[in-house]
């Protein structure tokens, strides 16, 4: 199967997680790119993440900036982001904090000097934890006969402690060039854990709340860049609609070697198998899921059509399969601009 011209994820397009299981349709694991859903935010390569404000604020950025950092698509980093030592100096030199909010001004004038394209800043609202103490009830027994039956019970309640953890951060990018701000999000998020004396105690605070911060970083960084999602893309054995024996073995193979993650040579089987039934639903639609990882999306739409046209009632398979392949063509121009391409 091609590769340059895809838009998924992955030198290998797909990765293959069979699972046949009695008459269920077999199914295959393909990861595709998805684009980010700020594509403003996306076309800035260049960047720079300027200490926040509030408490947990740093470290909130040290982790942000770490996380972008990261990114990759394709094999390669999707943002070049400014060294830390590069930004404290041009900091320094123009005595700003390095613990706290930047006015967007200001983080104009530092962009401009580290030669980023966007800036980071923001605040961290809310950061905290507390307990609050409760109590649950349990019963034991406390007489038993000789074959081990409980006679009697006794009812208690135990001291037990909720922890709930919040965290609010809302960061902001800069547009170095108009000095706007692009992209702004408000992230609030939650997390509780309990725990009684006679069990586990609840989980560490600091744990907590660094999990959340993971969590807002992990959402931010999907609105921002490209990013891989798994998709389950069920296939078609039935072969009702095929005369030829020859073809009837053909799919039955290509399906053995999806089953064993061979895919590719699936496809070329498939390939095969269509010329002795050039019209077979089957046919149709698991040479357009081949097409589909292949990335050609035009082509795999066009087939899933020519699949659709031969049916006598609607095919759940074949209609997921059109409606995420016109999804994806919806997405290939914003996905193709994020990625720098024409």
């Amino acid at each position: 199967m091609r590769s340059g011209n895809s838009l998924f994820c992955g030198v290998m397009l797909l990765s293959f997680a069979t699972l046949l299981a009695g008459c269920a349709a077999p199914k295959i694991t393909m990861c595709k790119l998805i684009p980010g859903t700020v594509s403003e935010a996306a076309r800035m390569k260049k960047i720079a993440v300027l200490p926040f404000d509030g408490s947990y604020g740093p470290e909130f950025a040290a982790e942000l900036e770490s996380s972008l950092a990261n990114i990759r698509v394709k094999d390669s980093l999707f943002y070049d982001v400014v060294s830390r030592t590069a930004l404290d100096k041009v900091m320094s030199e123009q005595n700003l904090s390095h613990s706290g909010l930047v006015d967007t001004r200001s983080a104009v004038r530092v962009g401009k000097m580290v030669g980023a394209q966007g800036l980071y800043v923001g605040q961290v609202t809310t950061a905290m934890y507390h307990d609050t103490p409760y109590k649950e009830a349990r019963t034991e027994c406390i007489e038993r006969n000789k074959k081990g039956k409980c006679l009697s019970y006794r009812n208690y309640d135990v001291n037990c402690l909720k922890r709930t953890a919040e965290l609010t951060v809302v960061p902001k990018l800069v547009d170095v060039e108009t000095g706007q701000i692009c992209y702004s999000e408000t992230f609030k998020r939650t997390e509780e854990s309990k725990g009684c004396s006679d069990t586990s105690a609840p989980k560490n605070g600091e744990q907590m709340l660094t999990a959340l911060r993971g969590s807002i970083i992990q959402t931010l960084g999907r609105q921002v860049a490209p990013h891989s999602e798994n998709v389950d893309v069920k296939l078609l054995a039935d072969s009702d609609d095929i005369s030829s024996d020859a073809a009837k073995e053909k799919l039955k193979q290509g399906m053995a070697f999806a089953e064993n993650n061979r895919m590719a040579r699936a496809c070329e089987i498939w390939e095969e198998g269509r010329s002795l039934a050039p019209s077979s639903i089957s046919y149709l639609h698991n040479l357009a899921v081949c097409a589909e990882a292949d990335g050609n999306l035009e082509k795999a739409q066009a087939m899933l059509r020519e699949a659709d046209k031969k049916l006598l009632k609607p095919n759940d398979i074949i209609s997921a399969s059109m409606a995420r392949v016109e999804a994806d063509l919806a997405s290939k121009k914003k996905l193709q601009e994020q990625l720098g391409r024409k």
